[in-house]
């Protein structure tokens, strides 16, 4: 028989399984609503106030209580679960976001739980109406881009960051600390001025190589991404790598960064500049400190490359990558991008093609399962 969280279908994501836990643990009938809230502060209340209570119970009240409250706020408000590599939040209205794991570890660490509880369910409720912090930012930056006219709207967020159709990020971080406890207008100003920096906002002038050569990283990019961009993906530069995968040339400012134009591409080479291959110097230099991780599991063994900079799926097209994934893999060696942020290698193409889907269906900036190849001088389509 389907229940409520069978309702919110894809909306609920990875939180439906440890959500039903959470009741099955307790013997209870699947919480909802009013009941559900009422049921994780009575969970919570008890196990903050047992002295025997264990890190491990700690951690799986976390994990059940934290993904029904994330549920319950879905359901109430509408939204749905995002998920960006091991960060959970649920996005509540148009505008609101809220972590409801970190809902739980505040209150289990509290005084008065109950209260903390409270507190934080307060917070989520503001989001969901659109006066939270959050939610009045990105309130106030969709309204900057309709007063401006320019043809971007938000097609992806998580928290204040944002991607805008035509392929560019924001980070509205800085509008966030900058407006803190200020009141809408001036909320709205700092976003404006964000807006003001966007191309088209001040005559959609083409970047000069001069200022390109120091911002410009590639960046993988697959079929989803020019399916939601449709036509528009004609006038970006694009190269293509192999399957569904191609390479994206990226100009990086600060709490921004969008996709460089084909004309764009071409007047730097005018200019005398080689825009791919200053790229790659630059994402070289930038992964000098990357991190990876080999990892043994019960299917065999694999290295994730996990840095957190946005870099790390690119760095599959580095001449480098090969000694360094030889240091813990017998040859042949196999990569995979699924997305943004994660690489993946593994000299089982199974266990790697069953990672590289996985990660594939849960990312918020997803790229392709398909696999590579990694030579000492080359990198190929497997």
């Amino acid at each position: 028989m389907n229940d409520w969280i069978d309702a919110l279908g894809d909306r609920a994501g990875s939180l439906a399984a440890p959500a039903r836990r959470f009741a099955e643990r307790r013997m209870l009938p699947l919480p909802q609503g009013t009941a559900a809230i009422e049921a994780i502060a009575d969970a919570v209340d008890r196990l903050a106030h047992d002295p025997a209570a264990s890190d491990e119970e700690d951690h799986a009240l976390v994990q059940e209580a934290g993904a029904l409250l994330g549920l319950v706020l879905v359901e109430h408000f509408g939204g749905r679960h995002a998920q960006r590599d091991d960060d959970h939040r649920v996005l509540l209205g148009p505008y609101g976001s809220f972590d409801p794991f970190a809902a739980i570890d505040a209150a289990l660490d509290a005084v008065e739980p109950s209260e903390k509880l409270r507190e934080r369910i307060r917070r989520a409720e503001a989001e969901g109406q659109g006066t939270g912090p959050i939610a009045q930012v990105l309130r106030a930056f969709e309204a900057a881009l309709i007063d401006r006219g320019l043809p971007y709207g938000i097609v992806d967020r998580f928290d204040l960051e944002v991607s805008l159709d035509g392929g560019i990020e924001i980070d509205l971080r800085r509008v966030a600390e900058a407006t803190d406890d200020l009141d809408d207008a001036a909320v709205r100003a700092a976003a404006d001025r964000i807006v003001g920096l966007l191309p088209g906002a001040g005559g959609g002038a083409l970047t000069a190589w001069s200022e390109a050569r120091d911002r410009v990283l590639p960046r993988l990019v697959g079929r989803p991404l020019l399916e939601r961009l449709g036509a528009r993906a004609a006038d970006l530069y694009l190269r293509a790598i192999g399957h569904d995968v191609r390479v994206a040339l990226q100009l990086r400012y600060e709490g921004r960064s969008r996709y460089a134009r084909r004309d764009e591409v071409t007047r730097w080479r005018d200019e005398g500049g080689l825009p791919y291959a200053r790229a790659l110097e630059r994402l070289a230099q930038l992964s000098t400190s990357a991190r990876f991780a080999c990892v043994e599991g019960d299917e065999g063994r694999w290295i994730v490359g996990r840095t957190g900079d946005g870099l790390d799926s690119a760095r599959l097209l580095l001449p480098t990558l090969h000694p360094v994934l030889a240091r813990e893999l017998p040859e042949p060696i196999y990569a995979a991008a699924p997305h943004r942020d994660t690489l993946l290698a593994s000299s089982d193409p199974k266990l790697l093609r069953r990672r590289a889907q996985d990660a594939f269906a849960r990312a918020p900036h997803p790229i392709s399962d398909a696999l590579f190849l990694v030579g000492p001088s080359s990198l190929d389509p497997a």
